[in-house]
């Protein structure tokens, strides 16, 4: 478990559901206001966009086709959320180039698996999540998409189990899930799982000084509660961190970008409105991401709450 010495206690509200009224109108203003909103962050010169569409043409090629109404809800009003945007633009903008054959991904977006797939249509891929529910839902997703999900495969083994079975691809990813990971050795035992020559894409929290997080509420069935009923959340690396926790095991990377907020607050604030109220307004986050949100040098520059995004390559022998 996480030492860091700072820890933030989180008390997430239970959110009221809503009536057949309340439903009705908010999918409604949601078909209404997603494509102006995308247009006021494409403005604003926002991130992410380009994907944002491209899941909207998606869902309507697809969901219809299957019947799968709920995945075209999704993939229509709400398949990015806030630093996904920055997340899924800044994969797609650095592995167009890389020849991705064989490939493991550790628990990121569903989504996301879905834009590497059909980008990479021969890419043979390992699926894994420990949350047993969650992975069957990914399935469900390939089911959708690409009709046979045995096409692909899927796990719900964790990081150890796989360094053990000898596990291995030239292509691994993680999208915002190790700092979900209290182990500090995480990050050994996934470089572990890329073959020599081949790539590591991940993504992370970070800000100029590292905390940990920890929250009443835990959906995701993996670690247990601790004192008090709350449970390991998620770590915040700072340029310490990183160091010890990644970049001593898989050296420095070939790539690395820098997003964050604004100003110091703005996500956290949007965090907690959002597990607040069921009818959160996801078709306005295009253009809050746009208007709050920038790149930045390095972290240094961050002033709250921002994401690295790092592409390492493994040396071939």
């Amino acid at each position: 478990m996480s030492d860091s010495q700072v820890r933030q206690y989180i008390d997430a509200p239970v959110a009221q559901p809503l009536t057949l009224f309340q439903k009705i109108l908010n999918l409604l203003f949601g078909f209404i206001f997603t494509l102006p909103y995308i247009i006021f962050a494409k403005l604003r010169g926002g991130e992410g966009l380009a994907i944002r569409t491209r899941f909207i043409k998606w869902g309507i090629t697809y969901a219809f086709r299957s019947r799968n109404y709920r995945m075209l809800y999704e993939l229509i009003l709400r398949p990015l959320d806030s630093t996904r945007y920055f997340e899924f633009q800044i994969a797609d903008t650095w592995l167009k180039d890389l020849d991705l054959k064989s490939s493991i991904d550790i628990s990121s977006p569903r989504f996301f698996l879905l834009s590497l797939t059909n980008t990479n249509p021969e890419i043979e891929l390992l699926a894994v999540n420990p949350d047993k529910e969650d992975l069957e839902k990914t399935k469900e997703m390939f089911a959708t998409f690409v009709g046979d999900e045995s096409k692909y495969s899927f796990s719900d083994k964790l990081l150890d189990q796989l360094v053990d079975d000898g596990t291995s691809a030239n292509f691994v990813s993680s999208m915002s899930v190790m700092e979900h990971i209290p182990d500090k050795q995480s990050f050994e035992k996934l470089w572990q799982l890329v073959n020599p020559g081949g790539y590591l894409f991940v993504t992370l929290p970070c800000a100029t000084a590292g905390w940990d997080q920890y929250i009443n509420q835990y959906d995701y069935g993996v670690l247990d509660a601790e004192n008090y009923g709350y449970t390991f959340w998620q770590h915040f690396f700072d340029a310490d961190d990183l160091q010890d926790r990644v970049l001593q095991y898989c050296g420095e990377p070939v790539k690395t970008c820098y997003w964050g907020e604004k100003v110091k607050g703005t996500f956290y604030r949007n965090t907690c409105v959002k597990r607040s109220i069921s009818n959160y307004p996801y078709w306005k986050e295009p253009y809050y991401i746009a208007r709050d949100y920038q790149r930045f040098s390095s972290l240094d520059e961050l002033p709250g709450e921002g994401v690295v995004a790092m592409l390492f390559k493994k040396p071939s022998q």
